[in-house]
């Protein structure tokens, strides 16, 4: 694994990873990752990729893992203003970066939670740049409700220190998220994964339990109103491959149903998606212990669309 910097358009340096493959790539997969996340999580994942020669990018988004600043504390704040805009274009940034080096490659960019809202921004504003699009554990979200969302977080600003943790709707979060726990088992965050030493690992990781502040959860609310309006998802290409990955027990989907609301909406429009529930998986999919159907379906989708690009 490679570790370097890189400067975006306003000046910001974020932290990146990139892991080789030992013979020629076939093809490269763009992760954006979720706000809980930090790219060395992937590491394992992106092993897994290498042996299939496929080479491996990611990005610690402004605000959290490497990238996040100090000053910061155990808040999320993504920027000062117009935090959504940003990420979005350091999702572009990256991807230019990653052309400019690997030009001859098919690029597939994968998110999931945030990371899949941001890769939907992205594919709404350049799918002409991407090869494909991989979701995992990605919601559908309603355009009015989202437009109602938007409007209380503007009014949030004007009443709570922007940079303050938003406790109130990260409990809210907390709760529903946590739902259906095993009251045996003594530790947060069950409904993560079934594999309770990576819960353990996520749950004692300081850059895994950050939270969103006020100043976060608008630009969340900014970016939930622009990807579920109709009329921005025409803009994707229609031969772009989509796939939705997602697990039957993930709380966060609704046990997928939020997932699959994501795929009639493409679908609809007639976009070229593929939709995968696996039923005794939780919200982490690649870090579930019995995961090789997940990864299988993203290798088999890779090796599918990788010379239409």
């Amino acid at each position: 694994m490679r570790k370097f910097q890189l400067q975006m358009i306003d000046g910001k340096e974020l932290i990146n990873f990139e892991w080789k493959t030992s013979k020629k790539p076939i093809a490269v997969i763009q992760v954006v990752p979720n706000f809980d996340e930090h790219m060395e999580m992937y590491d394992k994942f992106a092993k897994i990729m290498k042996e299939h020669n496929i080479l491996v990018v990611g990005t610690d988004l402004r605000g959290i893992g490497e990238s996040r600043d100090e000053s910061d504390g155990s808040n999320i704040i993504f920027d000062k203003k117009q935090g959504w805009s940003k990420l979005v274009e350091d999702v572009k940034n990256i991807n230019t970066w990653i052309k400019r080096y690997h030009s001859d490659l098919p690029i597939f960019v994968m998110g999931q939670g945030l990371g899949g809202n941001l890769a939907r921004a992205f594919s709404i504003k350049y799918s002409e740049e991407m090869a494909g699009l991989i979701l995992i554990n990605t919601r559908d979200y309603n355009y009015h409700i989202s437009n109602i969302f938007l409007k209380y977080m503007n009014l949030s600003q004007m009443i709570f220190n922007v940079r303050n943790d938003a406790k109130f709707l990260n409990n809210i979060r907390a709760k529903r998220m946590n739902k259906r726990h095993n009251p045996l088992l003594k530790f947060d965050n069950q409904w993560l994964s079934s594999d309770w030493k990576f819960v353990e690992k996520y749950n004692n990781d300081p850059l895994c339990n950050l939270k969103l502040s006020w100043s976060a959860f608008k630009d969340i609310a900014v970016g939930n109103k622009f990807i579920s309006k109709n009329s921005n998802n025409e803009f994707i290409t229609k031969d772009l491959p989509i796939l939705i990955q997602s697990g039957g027990l993930d709380n966060y989907t609704k046990m997928g149903k939020d997932s699959q609301k994501l795929f009639y909406r493409f679908t609809k429009l007639g976009l070229d998606a593929d939709f995968k529930i696996y039923q005794n998986l939780k919200n982490k999919l690649l870090e579930e212990e019995v995961n090789e159907v997940v990864i299988d379906d993203i290798v088999k989708f890779i090796d599918k669309y990788k010379d239409n690009y």
